[in-house]
């Protein structure tokens, strides 16, 4: 509803990358009713919520704000909230994709999070995480980079990481190989001349794109997350 619907991407998966394979087509139109979310259990609900969540941070701080007050998995949350954060998703990426469709340039920055996310779907070959639970991982990535390098205050990276983590449960990146991870990241459909962008946030509402993010700064933020107690999910 609020991600791959609005774009105009179609694109398959391969073992070497996400998304590798596709073309852009607009669709006619886009419906989007919130009734088919009963329909969900509460993981695929979650999944959905962290591209919202991503959507705030990227430029949205009211939208942000709202999710990281949702209950967990979105479950229970007032109707007219989640309509009005579905909508409010859905309107910034139509607007950064009307301005871009083809990903030349401003476009890119839709992609926060998921430059770690794509790589750590692609290495545990699309079985561990939902793409959204890795896009989570990946939000928490993308914070931790920017305070390193000082364009995010430590308040504002707490705030990302603990709206990720109240979403709910998710599995953890601990035992994932680090040599395996650069070398999706560095297979990322977005790599140009062997450089990878990295979208990082620079406060809730604002990110930059920035071209030089390093190896030792990938690890570096591998070995904080893989240190991180992600979330546990109940057992029934």
């Amino acid at each position: 509803m609020v991600d791959s619907s609005v774009g105009g991407k179609v694109g398959i998966n391969h073992p070497r990358g996400k998304n590798m394979i596709g073309a852009f087509h607009q669709p006619r139109a886009v419906v989007v009713d919130p009734a088919f979310l009963d329909t969900l259990p509460p993981r695929q609900k979650q999944t959905g919520a962290y591209e919202i969540l991503k959507c705030g941070v990227i430029g949205d701080a009211p939208l942000f704000e709202a999710v990281a007050q949702a209950p967990a998995s979105l479950e229970g949350w007032d109707a007219g909230a989640l309509e009005d954060a579905i909508a409010a998703a859905c309107r910034l990426k139509a607007d950064v994709v009307a301005r871009d469709e083809r990903e030349g340039d401003l476009r890119r920055v839709l992609n926060l999070g998921h430059t770690l996310g794509h790589a750590f779907e692609s290495v545990t070959d699309y079985r561990r995480f939902t793409h959204g639970e890795a896009v989570g991982w990946g939000l928490i990535g993308a914070a931790a980079i920017a305070r390193r390098r000082g364009l995010l205050a430590a308040p504002a990276f707490e705030a990302i990481a603990s709206a990720v983590d109240g979403l709910g449960p998710r599995p953890g990146v601990r035992g994932l190989a680090p040599e395996r991870v650069l070398d999706a990241v560095a297979r990322d459909k977005k790599a140009r001349e062997g450089r990878v962008p990295f979208v990082l946030p620079t406060a809730v509402g604002a990110v930059t794109i920035v071209p030089d993010v390093s190896t030792g700064e990938i690890l570096a933020t591998l070995d904080e997350l893989a240190g991180r107690r992600a979330p546990r999910r109940r057992r029934a």
